[in-house]
């Protein structure tokens, strides 16, 4: 199954141990990516833009998200 194809690489475990910090960092993964940064700076900017946009709710939610 991992061949490197992208619709490998983006899928979340499925675990059920998966903590909710991992999806948090899967949502900010993917959109940091539809930013397309081009450099560390962008990558960096866009990581902590993305991180500033989550609200307590989004949290509160996490556990049950996938």
């Amino acid at each position: 199954m991992q061949d490197n194809a992208p619709c490998h690489t983006e899928w979340p475990t499925q675990s059920l141990d998966m903590s909710p910090i991992e999806n948090l960092w899967w949502i900010i993964k993917r959109s940091v990516l539809k930013r397309k940064p081009k450099n560390l700076e962008e990558l960096k900017a866009g990581i902590q833009e993305e991180w500033d946009k989550i609200t307590p709710q989004q949290c509160e939610r996490l556990d049950g998200y996938f």
